[in-house]
């Protein structure tokens, strides 16, 4: 579950692919997230992912850290970058 609420994230942080942290915000917010884990897992069946346990983790990682990042704000970003905008 955790790898794959990584390879979710870091293909949200790429522009290559069409979902984006504003799409799972939208979905963790609509009650959907489970369905876009899913959707997103379905075609790596290979990589060994069973349906109802890992998309079911992953989605919990998922809504916990998109909690924590509304919630932190400004704190996201590393303290350099905060003192520099100072």
């Amino acid at each position: 579950g955790e790898y794959l609420a990584a390879q979710i994230l870091l293909v949200c942080e790429n522009s290559e692919h069409a979902l984006t942290f504003t799409q799972l915000q939208q979905a963790k917010d609509n009650g959907t997230l489970l369905n876009v884990v899913q959707k997103f897992a379905e075609p790596r069946y290979q990589e060994g992912y069973e349906k109802g346990i890992h998309d079911h983790d992953a989605s919990a990682i998922i809504e916990s850290l998109l909690n924590q990042k509304s919630t932190l704000d400004l704190l996201i970003y590393p303290v350099s970058c905060r003192v520099v905008a100072q």
